[in-house]
C-alpha cells in the first residue's frame, strides 16, 4: 500500500493560534538566525510565525562557525542566533565569559528540566551556558521489518535480541548474507554507537585518549576497529559511503537492513528517503546506548536584537506545549525529561513517524531508555576532526588486504602489523591539527 502523509494525532492537529505565532504573542520581534539545515527555517515558518524571523541558511555549521568569526574580525553586523553542533559550540565552551564571544543563557528561564549532558556540553569554566538545544539525540537501531521476516525475525523483541552484543550483531550480519542480504549500507555505520562506549573524550588536556574499545587491544571481547573489519572482509554491507547517493538508495531498495541513526535521523534522513518503504521499518536498541549530534543555539555577543533572540531561544528550549508537539510532528526526542517522560508511555502508532515505523508504539520509550545513559563528559571540541580521522583509519585497516573472497586473507599477525600501521596513520592525521597532542593508549 502506498505510504501517505496523514494527519498527526489530535494533540497536534488543534494546535491553536498561541501555538503557531509562539509564547502567544504576535509581536513583530526581528532577529536574523544563521543555520546549516532547513530544520528551523521550517520550525520558524509553523511554530513561530508572526514574528520577524530572518533564517539564513549555510552550506555547513563549519561555514556557520567560519563566518560569524569572520563578522567578528571584521566588526560587521552579526547574527542574533546561531546553530552549532556539539563539536562547535564545545570548541567555545573553553573560554571564560571575558573571552567567550558568545552570550550566557543560563538566565532565560528554568533549565532544570533539560537533560543534563545537553548543558554539559555547553558549560564554561566560569559555569556559564552559552548554548541551548531543544533536542535530545540519543540513538538505535532503524531496519525493514519485511527483511527482516525473510529471515525469520517478526519481532522488534527478536531484532533486540540480535542487537543485544556486537557479538550477537556478528550473527546477524552472517545470517543476512547466508540469505543474500546486507546487514548495513556502510561499514563505517555502527562507528557512531561505539563512538559512546568510550569512558573518555578523544582529549583531555593535552593528552589524545587512544582507548581499546576503539582500536583493540584491551580487554573488551569486541572493539570498533575489530568489528568494521568482520564487517568488511565478510562481505556484509553494500560498501557504500555513508550520507552519500548509494547510501540514501539503499533505504528505498530491498537488500540492506538497516541503519545506526540518532532521533533526528527519523525525520531528518530516514523517512525524505525511503520512498515507498515507508511503513516498513521499525526501530529497536542497538549494542550501546549511543548518541549522535544535536543542535545548540547560541547568541553571539553584539547581536543587534538580543532580547527578541532569547525571547525565542527560550520558546524552543523550554515551552513544554511545543516540545510536546515537535516530538508528535516529527518523532524527534525533545530536550524535557518533563515531556518524553510524559510522552514515552503514549501510543504513538497513528503519528506520522508511527505509521512509517509499521505502527510500532514504543520506539519514543526505547530512546527515553537510552537517553538516560547518555555522557556529555565524551565530547571534545576536536571531535569533528578526530571523528573523521577516526573514521577514516578504521576503513582503512578494514580494507587491508581486501580480496572480495569473503574471508580475511591476513593471518593474526599481518592484522596486528596493520593495526598498528593504521593507528599510527590516525595519530599523524589528528596531529595535523592537533600537534601538541600526546597520544595514550588505554
Amino acid at each position: 500500500m502506498k505510504y501517505k502523509r496523514l494527519l498527526l494525532i489530535p494533540a497536534v492537529v488543534s494546535l491553536g493560534a498561541s501555538l503557531l505565532t509562539g509564547c502567544g504573542s504576535s509581536v513583530d520581534y526581528e532577529f536574523t538566525v544563521w543555520t546549516f539545515s532547513n530544520e528551523m527555517s521550517k520550525m520558524v515558518k509553523k511554530y513561530y510565525a508572526g514574528h520577524n524571523v530572518n533564517v539564513v541558511p549555510k552550506n555547513s555549521v563549519t561555514q556557520v562557525q567560519t563566518d560569524f568569526e569572520a563578522y567578528l574580525k571584521a566588526g560587521k553586523e552579526l547574527p542574533d542566533v546561531l546553530c552549532l553542533e556539539a563539536a562547535v559550540v564545545a570548541e567555545y565552551r573553553k573560554k571564560e565569559d571575558k573571552d567567550n564571544p558568545l552570550m550566557p543563557l543560563e538566565d532565560i528561564a528554568d533549565l532544570s528540566d533539560m537533560y543534563s549532558y545537553t548543558k554539559e556540553v555547553v558549560t564554561t569554566p566560569d559555569n556559564h551556558l552559552i548554548g541551548l538545544s531543544w533536542q535530545a539525540t540519543p540513538g538505535g537501531f532503524f531496519y525493514r521489518s519485511d527483511i527482516a521476516s525473510k529471515i525469520g525475525i517478526t519481532t522488534v523483541d527478536q531484532m533486540e535480541g540480535y542487537l543485544s552484543s556486537w557479538s550477537s550483531f556478528l550473527e546477524l550480519a552472517d545470517l543476512c548474507k547466508t540469505n543474500r542480504l546486507m546487514v548495513l549500507s556502510s561499514i563505517t555505520d555502527l562507528i557512531k554507537a561505539f563512538l559512546s562506549d568510550r569512558t573518555k573524550p578523544w582529549v583531555e588536556g593535552n593528552i589524545l585518549n587512544m582507548q581499546s574499545v576503539m582500536f583493540g587491544g584491551g580487554e573488551e571481547d569486541y572493539n570498533c576497529f575489530d568489528v568494521v573489519r568482520k564487517l568488511q572482509q565478510s562481505n556484509y554491507t553494500n560498501q557504500t559511503t555513508e550520507r552519500q547517493s548509494s547510501y540514501w538508495n539503499d533505504m528505498k531498495q530491498d537488500l540492506v537492513l538497516g541503519f545506526f541513526m540518532s532521533s533526528w535521523g527519523l525525520n531528518f534522513d530516514l523517512m525524505p528517503h525511503a520512498g515507498s518503504t515507508a511503513g516498513k521499518w521499525k526501530m529497536c536498541k542497538s549494542p550501546t546506548n549511543y548518541f549522535k549530534g544535536g543542535t545548540w543555539l547560541a547568541v553571539p555577543k553584539g547581536a543587534p536584537h538580543a532580547d527578541a533572540a532569547k525571547k525565542f531561544i527560550k520558546y524552543v528550549t523550554t515551552d513544554k506545549e511545543f516540545l510536546k508537539n515537535r516530538c508528535l510532528e516529527t518523532g524527534d526526542f525533545m530536550n524535557s525529561l518533563t515531556v518524553m517522560g510524559e510522552l514515552k508511555d503514549t501510543d504513538l502508532s497513528k503519528s506520522e513517524f508511527g505509521i512509517f515505523l509499521g505502527g510500532q508504539s514504543d520506539h519514543i520509550k526505547k530512546l527515553y531508555e537510552v537517553a538516560q545513559s547518555i555522557n556529555g563528559n565524551l565530547i571534545s571540541p576536536a571531535d569533528a576532526i578526530i571523528d573523521g580521522a577516526f573514521q577514516s583509519a578504521c576503513a582503512d585497516f578494514a580494507l587491508a588486504g581486501y580480496d572480495g573472497s569473503g574471508v580475511d586473507p591476513f593471518n593474526s599477525e599481518e592484522i596486528e602489523q596493520a593495526r598498528n600501521s593504521f593507528k599510527s596513520n590516525f595519530i599523524v592525521q589528528v596531529k595535523k591539527s592537533y600537534p601538541n597532542l600526546v597520544p595514550k593508549d588505554e
